[in-house]
């Protein structure tokens, strides 16, 4: 009887399930310092829903990055006016439990007044323009502790022809 236990603690012990974490990004994110100059003041940003990649892991490997498309609408609509949108990429970043631990929305500036600044380029691999819809991985990275942090692509398709891409950041924890 102490050999059959024995063997199966040690079949219980080898078996390792990896769980899937979805990385939540914050709705807006509180610009700070606000936005405050003549004609425009905004104190937070508003994130693009369905629009955050994952970037990597930190320096010290105990952090996934990512970024945002983000935007904020200044100015006024009354007469010889216009309103205007700025776009601007926060650096989001989550613990190895999937915890948001930072977001922060730089604003780039020209002349004192805030100018419009995208997101770098990220390497992401599509799925196919054709239905029905898919779920794709975009992006992988694979720190040394065996966590993977990827950007998954799932295309929402009609009968013919698929027509926007959205952006799922998670976590796989080993």
């Amino acid at each position: 009887m102490k050999t059959l236990a024995c063997v199966l603690l040690m079949n219980c012990g080898a078996a390792f399930a990896q769980t899937s974490v979805d990385l939540p990004t914050p709705h807006t994110i509180t610009l700070s310092p606000a936005v405050s100059v003549p004609g425009c003041f905004a104190g937070s940003v508003t994130t693009l829903t369905y629009k955050t990649t994952v970037t990597g892991f930190s320096a010290d490997r105990n952090y996934v990055n990512g970024q945002v498309r983000a935007w904020f609408s200044c100015g006024h609509s009354g007469r010889g006016s216009t309103v205007h949108t700025v776009y601007s990429c926060p650096q989001l970043t989550w613990d190895l439990s999937g915890n948001l631990v930072s977001a922060v929305a730089p604003i780039a500036y020209n002349n004192g007044q805030p100018v419009t600044s995208y997101c770098p380029a990220v390497e992401l691999v599509y799925p196919s323009t054709q239905p029905p819809s898919s779920t794709v991985v975009g992006n992988e990275f694979t720190n040394s502790g065996g966590y993977i942090a990827e950007t998954l692509l799932t295309e929402a398709c009609g009968a013919i022809a698929c027509y926007a891409t959205y952006y799922y950041p998670t976590l796989i924890t080993p």
